[in-house]
């Protein structure tokens, strides 16, 4: 909230704008309301990288208005339209707004593309678009993200800066030094071990990091029965379930997540992180596109460690030893995948 009279200068300065800010710091739920309430008329599009998060924030902001999703706020993921005619601010994946963009009837005010960092192809594809396409020109561009090299991106799109400082406290991190390297290698008595060391050690909440629903599962399976409350934060949980990640609770709780709490939403009462580092990817091999489980970067956990110091002093569990070295970044979809879909994609938006 500090930054919306800046915000709103840069806009008027320039129709391109990245903001860069902490994680939780409220990228995803304040510029999309300031859009909203600067354009009159027009959806603002917010393109989130996964469908958790648009139900998530659509219905986050929903709440805090007093009313259902598919009134102000809405989303809009395959298979499912929360959303209707007084719907200004519209939370969807990246594979709906390029089906959006590519109809010319679209009417977008806005368009705010969160987490840009993570650079799936379909999410360059959209700036690429809206960066390219004459009849975008006029249309402001918002991108966000909490590890993001701003200055080259902006340069890139002849874009503005700006950036949000956060209220974070200290996390310790350890490492379990049983492995070298993040591996998936018995994660789930590892993981579960982790737990109650956790638990025993530290107040609060517990968020686990895996890079899918079977590791999930297998964690699951490992805590077995207990007093705290186990909560699963993935794509293929019911909105009823995610709705209940949400809301306090009585008990301590266990969060089994994949990488969609590292970035996209907040859990609340998290004060100890513990990390499998690792998340699966697309990867080019042997001629095709696979879904591969690799480790993650140094930034991503950076991200994931940060979650353990939202609400107070928090830690940081790793699941490998301090004398590995991952990469700063990874590099972006664009470079690692087949370029197939990204091409037909790129011809029927417009390109």
């Amino acid at each position: 909230d500090r930054i919306r009279e800046e915000f709103e200068r840069r806009l008027d300065a320039s129709n391109r704008l990245v903001v860069t800010a902490e994680t939780g710091a409220g990228k995803s739920t304040r510029g999309p309301v300031w859009l909203a309430e600067r354009f009159s008329k027009g959806l603002i599009l917010v393109v989130e990288p996964r469908r958790v998060a648009c139900h998530a924030l659509a219905e986050f902001l929903s709440t805090q208005r007093g009313e259902p999703v598919g009134g102000y706020f809405g989303s809009r993921v395959r298979f499912s339209d929360r959303s209707g005619r007084k719907t200004r601010v519209l939370f969807c994946t990246p594979g709906v707004a390029l089906r959006m963009l590519a109809d010319p009837t679209t009417p977008a005010a806005a368009i705010v593309v969160d987490e840009f960092h993570e650079r799936s192809w379909q999410v360059d594809l959209v700036v690429a678009a809206i960066a390219s396409l004459p009849r975008f020109r006029e249309v402001p561009l918002v991108l966000t993200s909490a590890t993001l090299d701003a200055k080259a991106v902006a340069a890139a799109l002849a874009a503005t800066t700006l950036n949000a400082t956060g209220r974070t406290f200290p996390v310790d991190v350890q490492y379990e030094r049983n492995s070298l390297e993040p591996s998936g290698e018995e994660i789930g008595p590892r993981a579960a071990a982790a737990v109650d060391r956790a638990l025993l050690d530290n107040e609060g909440d517990v968020l686990v990091f895996l890079p899918g629903i079977r590791e999930i599962r297998a964690v699951e399976s490992s805590l077995g029965r207990r007093d705290e409350e186990i909560l699963i934060v993935h794509g293929s949980q019911s909105p009823e379930a995610m709705r209940r990640v949400f809301q306090a609770s009585p008990r301590r709780r266990i969060y089994l997540s994949t990488n969609v709490a590292e970035t996209s939403i907040t859990l609340p009462g998290v004060r100890v992180v513990i990390d499998s580092g690792l998340a699966k990817t697309q990867l080019h091999r042997g001629g095709r596109t696979v879904l591969a489980t690799i480790a993650i970067s140094d930034a991503s956990m950076q991200q994931r460690a940060g979650r353990a110091g939202r609400v107070a002093a928090g830690t940081c569990i790793r699941l490998w030893s301090e004398r590995f070295q991952p990469d700063p970044y990874l590099r972006p979809e664009i470079e690692r995948i087949e370029l197939d879909d990204l091409l037909l994609q790129a011809a029927k938006v417009g390109l």
